[in-house]
């Protein structure tokens, strides 16, 4: 701190000085310069009261002492006398400011800087009777050059005004930070410093008195570990070697749907009977630990308990409740996806399978060869199209090697896929247009492109002869949407919760006709995930059914 205040004091008092100088100079400067001006203008009075009675003017000119420069100069600008160049050599000086002034008003003056001299020249201009203009320049140093003819002194001057600054900083801090450091903390109150320091001190009284009140309430929770367990996600349970609940944090009251307040002292029976729990505590009174999964209202809790014991005296349990909803929600999905996958997987393979050991066995017509063939083809092409689809679904749930997002035109992805669906919707009857407007968004090109490909691709396979599939692309505020819309079959309401999960499928047959893996829509949802977009779908069965992806407005 009594750095801080003697770098302070003495930086203030060195500013200072510099500014006060340079206030000085400038103020000087200017009186001089208004002093230059006020002595060409009594110059020019005197000249031209002299010309009013010379015969010849420029021989009057050339008597003068070539201190100052004087220049005459017509009415329409042209120099017709300079004691310092040839007038004939000279440019028309009509728009000097000077000499327009003078022309317009009677006089006028000005300064310019010369960068090669290092000067201020003054002009002093002023209209003669027969209409000529008088102007009389002098040079005049430049505050810089000023300042570089006193450079020593003005060093000087400067060094002994850093050392005085310094010295006096120096006593200041010293004096400032005296009565600060003899403070007696432990009693603020006792103290006469600074009258600016009365309200800190009286704070940090106040301060004492709470941090000796806080450490007393401490004290005493830390026996029952509220302060920490207050504040965990996990349910956390104290209970006495009778069982009785000695302590319940927030988390595990919540999960029973008790009040700790009231449940404290109670026996663990008033607030679960479950036999899990009980059968997990027997488990931690022999074995010194066990666990067990609760089930209630709705979520998974695993229970975890273990005994404290003193001198091989169990004292009590403690019991740990996680919710691992999520975990088994997650491994449920995973078990059904490994189920659907198998069954997806060893229908194609059984097919191929079985028409190459009919091939093998020389059991099949050589006629009947080709046809085989083209069946195990077929069922190879949608194995691999199915495998394709699993890989890219996993590779969109787990969000990895995504490429980065960059800008989309999301109109041009609509175009493109309609041009390469073309072909398959003519093959079914159905027509595709794209309307909307041009829009950019931030995403993954390659993803969008299959997002659209597959929403497009639905639409073709689950349409209607001599049916339509439209592509729009809108923006609402200040968001993007691409909406999808077919007439095709539609889907009852009671699936359409569920066509987004993998393998579903609302018609099987229909789906086995089109060859479709069940993953499309599946990968859709995913892909909207990626991009942090909302999906909506709005269907009828016989009339049709309409897609809508919203994209935010920042992607």
């Amino acid at each position: 701190m009594r750095k801080r205040i003697f770098w302070s004091i003495f930086a203030a008092a060195l500013l200072a000085s510099l500014v006060m100088a340079s206030m000085v100079l400038a103020v000087q400067y200017r009186i001089l310069e208004d002093r230059i001006f006020t002595e060409l203008a009594t110059e020019c009075d005197l000249i031209q009261e002299s010309l009013a009675v010379s015969k010849d003017p420029y021989a009057y000119f050339d008597s003068l002492s070539a201190r100052d420069r004087i220049t005459l100069v017509a009415a329409d600008g042209t120099v017709l006398y300079d004691n310092a160049a040839d007038p004939s050599q000279m440019e028309n000086h009509a728009s000097r400011p000077e000499i327009a002034a003078a022309i317009s008003q009677g006089t006028g003056k000005s300064t310019r800087y010369s960068a090669t001299q290092m000067v201020q020249i003054l002009y002093y201009a002023q209209r003669l009777d027969d209409g000529t203009i008088l102007r009389i320049s002098v040079a005049q140093k430049s505050v810089w050059s000023m300042i570089q003819t006193a450079m020593a002194p003005a060093i000087l001057i400067l060094l002994l005004l850093a050392f005085a600054s310094l010295f006096l900083s120096r006593s200041l801090a010293r004096r400032i930070v005296s009565p600060i450091n003899a403070l007696d903390l432990d009693h603020p109150l006792d103290n006469t410093a600074y009258d600016e320091l009365a309200p800190l001190l009286l704070r940090m009284d106040r301060q004492h008195k709470k941090i000796r009140e806080q450490m007393a309430a401490l004290t005493k929770e830390q026996r029952e570990f509220s302060a920490v367990t207050d504040s965990m996600r996990e349910g956390l349970i104290l209970l006495d070697s009778a069982d009785n609940i000695l302590s319940i944090n927030p988390s595990a009251a919540n999960i029973f749907h008790a009040s700790p307040e009231k449940i404290s002292g109670n026996c663990i029976l008033s607030l679960s009977r479950s036999a899990k729990i009980q059968s997990t505590m027997e488990a931690a009174r022999k074995e010194g630990a066990g666990e067990a999964m609760l089930h209630q209202s709705g979520k998974s809790y695993l229970v975890m308990a273990s005994v404290v014991k003193s001198d091989e005296a169990i004292l009590g349990t403690v019991l740990l409740i996680l919710d691992v909803t999520d975990k088994e929600e997650a491994d449920h999905s995973r078990r059904e996806f490994s189920a659907n996958v198998s069954h997806e997987l060893k229908t194609p393979l059984t097919s191929i399978s079985g028409y190459a050991e009919i091939i093998r066995d020389g059991v099949a017509n050589a006629e009947d060869i080709p046809r085989f063939a083209g069946k195990i083809c077929d069922e190879a092409t949608r194995l691999i199209a199915l495998i394709n689809d699993i890989m890219r679904l996993s590779q969109l749930d787990e969000s990895i090697d995504l490429p980065k997002k960059e800008p989309v035109d999301l109109l041009a992805v609509c175009e493109d896929v309609c041009a390469r669906l073309l072909p398959a919707a003519q093959k079914h009857g159905v027509s595709l247009a794209v309307s909307g407007e041009q829009a950019t968004i931030r995403g993954i090109a390659g993803i969008l492109n299959e997002l659209v490909f597959n929403l497009v691709d639905n639409a073709i396979k689950y349409n209607v002869q001599d049916g339509s599939v439209a592509l729009e692309v809108l923006r609402r505020d200040s968001q993007t949407l691409l909406r999808v819309s077919d007439t095709g079959i539609g889907i009852p309401k009671e699936h359409q919760p569920h066509i987004f999960e993998r393998f579903y499928r609302v018609d099987k047959s229909h789906s086995k006709e089109t060859g479709g893996t069940g993953l499309g829509l599946s990968i859709v949802k995913h892909s909207v995930q990626v991009h942090g977009a909302s999906l909506e779908l709005c269907s009828e069965p016989g009339k049709g059914t309409s897609i809508t992806v919203t994209f935010p407005a920042e992607q």
